[in-house]
């Protein structure tokens, strides 16, 4: 309407114009203003049309229930298998107990005092942890526990419970590693980049979902955010069993908890879940805890429970026995207080699956010792069960997966060098991707890509060869650009959704947005003819008004294609996520290069001839392929590992088979350490470099 309201005003002055004695020529030019300030309307009204179609408000709920039901499919696809591979595939699951706390706060109401993991049929009057949150009011529960004591796997069951009768309206539980959450961002812009970067949603549809209250955030290791205590000689401070003691101050932890506890809608507290050692947590003061939230704290593993799941795990061997019958007439002893977390009774079933004699650990004196013995032995234990394609020696593998766990620790204050204390604060999360910015190295990858941007500079200043004329300016111009784009990005991966968008409503605005892309190159190429035109002349205004309207039809579907995909079923694996951005940066590397040669070469060919067009096509066409290649994640990874002589250059294969082995697990698509206390134990009992 203001389009057209705007052409009929400009018409009627023209008019008026021409009345007051304007000759020929001049009332020509005021009329290709109306035209012209026609098709910009034109332009506007199709690109409104195309933004319109990418989401009305009124289907804006609509969308979220669907698109949840999608992300509901996809992570009970990819956290059924890490539940499996957690409790021990088909052997025998331990079922955890757990109780309230003592000290609940006043707005927080739990269904009892006690609770187990699942429903066993030994207790029939005790909720399992399903019921048990379903019951909490408001939905908010914190879990703690020892190092060890199955946060993890009780998080799992509670997610994947939620999920197997979720009604189309509840929200999504989503398991997120609190440690990756720089705490200057806000929460729900915390989440979404989680959904963006971790299970590949489109970020509109991802913030959709957060949006409208359809994300369960299961929020795991606040007790990783921050680095231990030290003493006035910055040492680290370690408790009995050898781990640093918690600090109170644990600014990262604060932070994280006093968002949260202003997370919610109205004034409905927001619904989560948060995991934390029991120490981590009771060393905050109470008013920084997570507020209007019911804590549990799960209990040791009962002697008759782990001697239950030992005899599963055996299969009752001869080899075992001597071991059962210790810990059956001597619970008291320190071994058999050291056997009460899923996570070293798990250890200690894997370690003598095959081989060795258990007794072995009688003579072990504190729960470190046992930690440090088993864990020694993890490693060939796991090569013994899932025997690599590739030759892996025990040291090699340990000193690899050291290398990568020390490599994990994050940067020192000052920026420049990761913290070599090996208990520092350390990331969880394995990301090819982003590797490479974790370690020493990085500066070097850096520095790197300045042998692919030196030749496009060189080129840049060879281009004044053509003179300072118009060939020579813009193309010099235009290379030393791209060779700048070559060494600053960052590499973010991106991907093309091959899937294409849903069915329905979402094809019938895909119809919408190709219409408005149309409508919006005519619009554009229009404006820009007449404009050319009235300056340059006929040749130059049809030649500019083609050039733009090409440009604005194929940067079309690049500009709305994060907004057209649909989203994804399944979790892409890390190799994946580097495959779909080398595609991705090849196909719009190519598309880029094709719309610079198409707009420099018919420039210039409407001048020189054709020839000149294709030559100029070229020069302006072959950088932005060299610069999308040399901006890949899959270049960085390689230049990485190429600068890593101590890790093995097939690194994704290795990272596979030790997921494969037990050694690693998935987090969304990036590797994590089977268990933190196996992260620290490789991070402070690194092997030599060979």
């Amino acid at each position: 309407m203001v389009g057209t309201l705007s052409t009929v005003a400009v018409g009627v002055w023209v008019v008026l114009q021409f009345r007051q004695g304007q000759d020929a020529v001049d009332v020509a030019s005021l009329a290709g203003l109306v035209v012209a300030v026609a098709g910009l309307a034109v332009a506007v009204a199709g690109l409104r049309l195309a933004r319109a179609a990418l989401g009305r408000p009124g289907d804006s709920a609509a969308q979220a229930v669907s698109a949840a039901a999608t992300l509901a499919r996809q992570v009970e696809r990819a956290e059924s298998e890490e539940w499996r591979r957690l409790i021990g595939g088909d052997h025998c699951r331990i079922n955890l107990r757990y109780t309230l706390h003592s000290r609940p706060p006043p707005d927080a109401r739990a269904p009892g005092p006690h609770g187990q993991l699942y429903d066993d049929g030994r207790g029939a009057s005790v909720p399992d942890i399903v019921a048990y949150y379903r019951a909490t009011v408001p939905a908010r529960l914190v879990v703690t526990g020892a190092p060890g004591a199955g946060k993890t796997v009780l998080a799992l069951e509670l997610l994947l419970g939620l999920i197997e009768d979720r009604g189309a309206h509840d929200p999504v539980p989503v398991r997120v590693p609190l440690v990756t959450w720089d705490t200057d961002v806000p929460f729900e812009k915390f989440l979404i980049d989680h959904l963006v970067q971790n299970l590949d949603w489109p970020r509109d549809r991802a913030a959709q979902l957060v949006e409208h209250g359809l994300v369960l955030p299961v929020l795991d290791g606040l007790d990783e955010m921050d680095p231990g205590l030290v003493d006035t000689a910055g040492r680290p401070v370690l408790d009995a069993e050898g781990r640093p003691e918690p600090d109170p101050c644990s600014p990262r932890a604060r932070a994280a908890l006093a968002a949260l506890n202003a997370y919610g809608r109205g004034r409905t507290a927001g619904a989560l879940i948060l995991t934390c050692r029991t120490t981590h947590y009771e060393a905050l003061l109470y008013e920084e805890q997570l507020r209007d939230a019911a804590r549990i704290s799960i209990s040791p593993v009962l002697s008759e429970e782990a001697l239950r799941y030992f005899a599963d795990r055996s299969g009752h061997t001869p080899r075992w026995q001597a071991l059962l019958e210790y810990l059956r007439t001597d619970s008291g002893s320190a071994l058999a207080q050291s056997l009460t977390t899923p996570w070293r009774l798990s250890l200690a079933a894997t370690v003598y699956s095959r081989a060795g004699d258990p007794s072995e650990l009688q003579t072990l004196a504190t729960p470190q010792d046992v930690d440090d013995y088993l864990l020694a032995r993890l490693i060939p234990a796991a090569l013994t069960l899932h025997p690599p394609k590739r030759r892996y020696t025990p040291d090699d593998t340990r000193r690899w997966l050291s290398g990568i766990a020390r490599s994990l620790q994050r940067p020192d204050r000052a920026g420049d060098t990761p913290a070599q204390e090996p208990f520092a604060e350390s990331d969880t999360e394995i990301h090819l991707h982003r590797f490479w910015r974790m370690t020493e190295e990085r500066v070097a990858v850096r520095d790197f890509q300045i042998l692919v941007a030196l030749p496009l500079f060189l080129a840049s200043v060879c281009s004044l060869a053509f003179g300072l004329q118009l060939p020579g300016i813009p193309l010099s111009v235009w290379w030393a650009f791209c060779g700048l784009m070559a060494w600053a990005n960052e590499a973010t991966p991106h991907r093309f959704n091959w899937q294409g968008p849903a069915a329905g409503e979402s094809r019938r605005d895909v119809v919408a947005i190709l219409q408005g892309g149309v409508i919006a190159s005519v619009g554009s190429g229009t404006v820009t003819g007449l404009i050319c035109g009235y300056f340059l002349g006929l040749k130059a205004a049809l030649t500019a008004g083609l050039v733009v309207g090409l440009i604005v039809v194929l940067l079309g579907p690049l500009a709305v294609q994060d907004e057209l995909q649909g989203p994804p079923t399944t979790v892409s694996r890390p190799a994946a996520v580097l495959r779909a951005d080398l595609l991705y940066r090849i196909g719009a590397g190519w598309v880029y290069a094709l719309i610079a040669g198409l707009a420099f070469g018919l420039l210039f060919g409407a001048f020189d001839g054709f020839a000149a067009g294709l030559f100029y096509g070229a020069l302006f066409g072959m950088p932005v392929v060299v610069m999308s290649a040399a901006s890949s994640a899959l270049w960085r990874y390689f230049v990485f590992l190429s600068l890593r002589p101590a890790l093995p250059f097939r690194l994704n294969a290795f990272l596979a088979w030790s997921y494969d082995a037990g050694l690693l697990r998935m987090s969304g698509n990036a590797y994590q350490f089977r268990h933190r206390e196996f992260q620290r134990w490789l991070t402070t009992h690194p092997l030599p470099e060979a």
